[in-house]
């Protein structure tokens, strides 16, 4: 692990290996080292050539420190962490994006699509973009809105565990959270107010669907099978607006599916990065 200063705050970094550059961003409520079977099973299925795989402990999560400052929270503020890794790199990077995660890769790669080589996007939760929306889209925010608002209410009230009840009750279903163990339960009110800020960055962000109209970068979207409608209207909105995109499902999986599937999942992922990787540089004779 090596640390990584990002507008002041020291954001850890967890990498392995050596080769081509891929940056994995993970969710809300926890850290980077929730990817790492993930990461492994990335690299299994990548069969171009060795990886140089980096997961940054997003701000406020792992060892990442917390973003101090009076503006409000932003993805801007996250996407910064892949432009500090690009620059440091050298070039531009793979990357690859889980939930909240997914709403970060895509604010980085619209803001700096330089820094970016391909993108994959796991069930981003890029709420924004529902913003303007059809009645549906004003359903679905009005709902997640709520868990978001259970999430700061718990928060305020210094009983962070029932905001994040409902927070991992919408995501995984009834009954995940009592399935959880006292000390998970624990480190996840631990997350909660970093929580509150990712969903107050989600709905915060400018960027619309027309904005995203020219993106330029080949992405690939996975959603999984049982997953929340929120979550695939954003992947079906996404789908229809981006002009180089494919879309792949994880059949089994719900919103989780690099947690729970990571070798399926990891699987579509190294296909998109097989696809765009280039091929060595041949010498002439």
């Amino acid at each position: 692990m090596f640390t990584l200063p990002v507008a002041g705050t020291e954001i850890a970094v967890h990498r392995s290996g050596s080769g081509t550059p891929v940056v994995l961003l993970h969710c809300s409520a926890a850290g980077a080292r929730q990817m790492q079977p993930f990461s492994e099973a990335l690299r299994d299925r990548f069969t171009v050539g060795p990886l140089d795989i980096l997961m940054p402990d997003l701000h406020g999560y792992g060892a990442s420190g917390t973003r101090q400052g009076t503006h409000p929270p932003a993805l801007a503020h996250d996407a910064a962490i892949v432009a500090a890794l690009a620059r440091d790199l050298g070039g531009p990077v793979h990357l690859i994006g889980h939930s909240y995660g997914g709403a970060v890769a895509l604010a980085a790669a619209q803001s700096r699509p330089e820094l970016v080589r391909s993108l994959v996007l796991i069930e981003p939760v890029s709420f924004h973009l529902l913003q303007g929306g059809d009645s549906r889209d004003h359903l679905l925010l009005a709902e997640i809105r709520r868990i978001a608002e259970a999430v700061r209410q718990g928060v305020q009230a210094g009983m962070p565990e029932q905001g994040m009840e409902a927070f991992v009750t919408f995501w995984s279903g009834p009954g995940t959270w009592n399935a959880l163990s006292d000390r998970a339960r624990s480190a996840m009110a631990l997350h909660a107010p970093q929580v509150a800020r990712n969903f107050q960055a989600a709905f915060g962000h400018p960027v619309r669907l027309h904005d995203l109209s020219r993106f330029p970068i080949p992405t690939r979207l996975i959603f999984g099978g049982r997953t929340r409608p929120i979550a695939r209207r954003i992947i079906d909105l996404l789908e229809r607006t981006l002009p180089d995109v494919s879309l792949r499902i994880v059949p089994e999986a719900g919103h989780m599916a690099p947690i729970s599937e990571p070798g399926a999942t990891a699987a579509l992922a190294a296909a998109q990065l097989s696809l765009i990787h280039p091929r060595p540089a041949t010498t002439a004779a």
